[in-house]
């Protein structure tokens, strides 16, 4: 791809972009003006800006979905090597009582969700009413807001996945755990899924001023 050229007019002040090195040089031949336009580059560097910052998301979303699991699986294997027989005792007599509270954690998942939607939103609104780093372009700033905005809003529905992994550990029927670590790795995806769906407002707000 040749580099674009901005070819001006000095009479009647219109310009031209030449889309190739060749035309820049018939350009050149026939005595017009003709300026490198850098602007021809930004769509390139956007484009590879917006596959890292989609890489990051989906990373991060593997990470968090997949933490919960991991902890259950890393959980039951160290209780299985290192815990004594008589563990288990304890577990089956404590089972009818933490059972209940295991089951609670399944629609305080769904809550929990609901709230790292709000929470989600109020991050990146607050972020973008700071003054923008001047090293920053719109685009960039609102990324990095929504990525640390959706780094903390994956938590909130993993607490009660983390705290029936816990009552598991206490003598919990595996079932309602199960379905609690399913619906908080839901969570997690819609939340991933949901983030830069607003609107992006105050995306043309200058360096060093906040964005509304």
């Amino acid at each position: 791809m040749g580099l674009e050229h901005r070819e001006r007019d000095s009479g009647l002040g219109a310009t031209n972009y030449c889309g190739s090195s060749a035309e820049a040089s018939i350009a050149s031949y026939t005595g017009a003006h003709c300026e490198v336009n850098v602007v021809a580059r930004i769509p390139l560097r956007f484009n590879a800006r917006v596959g890292r910052s989609a890489a990051q998301r989906f990373g991060l979303l593997a990470i968090v979905g997949l933490s919960t699991p991991f902890a259950l699986v890393l959980e039951s294997g160290v209780r299985h090597l290192l815990m004594p027989a008589e563990f288990e005792d304890v577990r089956a007599w404590l089972s009818p009582d933490v059972t209940p509270w295991a089951w609670a954690m399944a629609p305080a998942a769904v809550v929990a969700t609901g709230l790292g939607f709000f929470l989600q939103r109020w991050l990146v609104a607050r972020s973008l009413k700071k003054p923008r780093d001047p090293r920053l372009t719109p685009e960039q700033a609102r990324d990095s807001a929504e990525f640390d905005a959706l780094m903390l809003s994956t938590s909130v529905p993993q607490i009660p996945a983390l705290l029936s992994t816990v009552a598991f550990l206490f003598g919990a029927r595996l079932t309602p755990v199960l379905v609690t670590v399913c619906l908080a790795t839901v969570g997690v995806i819609s939340l991933g899924l949901a983030v830069g769906r607003s609107p992006r407002a105050g995306s043309n707000s200058p360096p060093g001023s906040p964005e509304d």
